[in-house]
């Protein structure tokens, strides 16, 4: 399930905004299937966990973005993206990073926790957005963790570990039904996870997926 709400969000974004409003990154430390959305205009990039110098190089690719974006709200005196657009009238777009399975990211590149922990504290004010997934609470950080305010759980097999992750629920629990989860809210509530697109078999919706990136990309060709 983790997994695909992660593609799901790809295809919720692709289909709602241009890659002139959000460009996506994304590192796959999981099962490698989020290179379907390589062919995407909106996709900056994909790193898999075996490609260590693509890992570096996005890393400082959006590590420098945010110095850059800092230092041009600072310039007028702003805070934020909306306030920037506003003040400018330049069309910066939203950044996200997409991470699929945290849990053996920080073992593989220790390095990179000073990284997240800045694009979590700091991302948010400039446009910069993280998304991972996690089979455990206890995979990130604690200095990552206090950082994100949205979350969500599919079933867990502790459910204390419910608590934890979207506060306390009462004794709510998510129905027996694939893609139903909680989401993090006061007090918590249930929600059902889409498909990224229809169709009965992984491979019919892989193809629709790559087919419709062809689309788009002819259609953003020359961005």
């Amino acid at each position: 399930g983790k997994t695909t709400i992660l593609q799901t969000m790809v295809m919720a974004l692709v289909r709602t905004y241009s890659p002139l409003d959000v460009n996506i990154y994304i590192m796959d430390f999981g099962g490698w299937s989020m290179n379907i959305f390589r062919q995407f205009p909106h996709v900056g990039g994909i790193a898999n966990d075996n490609e260590d110098v693509k890992i570096e190089k996005m890393v400082q690719l959006l590590d420098r973005m945010l110095s850059e974006r800092k230092q041009k709200f600072s310039d007028i005196g702003v805070n934020n993206l909306q306030g920037y657009k506003q003040a400018t009238g330049v069309r910066m777009p939203n950044i996200v990073l997409m991470l699929d399975n945290f849990a053996p990211v920080l073992q593989l590149h220790p390095e990179l926790d000073t990284f997240f922990i800045r694009l979590t504290r700091e991302g948010g004010n400039y446009g910069m957005y993280f998304i991972v997934t996690t089979g455990t609470p206890m995979s990130l950080t604690f200095k990552i963790n206090q950082n994100i305010k949205m979350s969500a759980a599919f079933s867990m097999a502790d459910k204390s570990d419910y608590a934890g992750i979207v506060g306390k629920t009462g004794g709510l629990e998510p129905e027996n039904v694939e893609g139903r989860g909680l989401i993090k809210a006061m007090p918590p509530l249930e929600f059902q996870a889409a498909l990224p697109i229809a169709g009965e078999l992984e491979s019919d919706r892989v193809k629709k997926i790559k087919a419709l990136a062809e689309e788009m990309s002819s259609k953003w060709t020359g961005l």
